[in-house]
């Protein structure tokens, strides 16, 4: 009974997860109000959501590409400051420099992992 339950709020917590997402529509196709935009300097476009900023694609040879960022990843951190909306990000980027230390989740997964970005200006 007890590997029932757990069942049920483990799917319970990850209906919940999706619910912060942008949804795959507006990710894919950037529409008006979808909140997905490029970082030009990560070379990556994503949105913020309340854990961090979700990449939703990557240029190719962009610092994002050669950093390992994919689509579905979530920038966590940026040199240890929390990010938590796209103004935080980009103060996060432009204190940063020319190098950031990212921590980034893996969406489907949940692993978290460090990474070393080299920023475009």
């Amino acid at each position: 009974m007890s590997n029932l339950l757990r069942g049920f709020v483990l799917s319970a917590l990850l209906a919940s997860a999706a619910l912060l997402l942008p949804s795959p529509a507006a990710a894919q196709f950037g529409g008006q109000g979808s909140g997905v935009k490029l970082n030009g300097k990560l070379g990556a476009w994503g949105a913020a959501i309340p854990t961090g900023f979700w990449i939703t694609g990557v240029q190719p040879y962009s610092p994002a590409v050669y950093a390992g960022l994919r689509a579905g990843d979530v920038i966590v951190r940026v040199n240890d400051r929390l990010i938590h909306s796209e103004a935080a990000l980009n103060q996060a980027l432009h204190a940063a420099g020319r190098r950031a230390r990212l921590l980034v989740r893996n969406q489907a997964t949940g692993e978290l992992r460090y990474t070393w970005i080299n920023l475009w200006r």
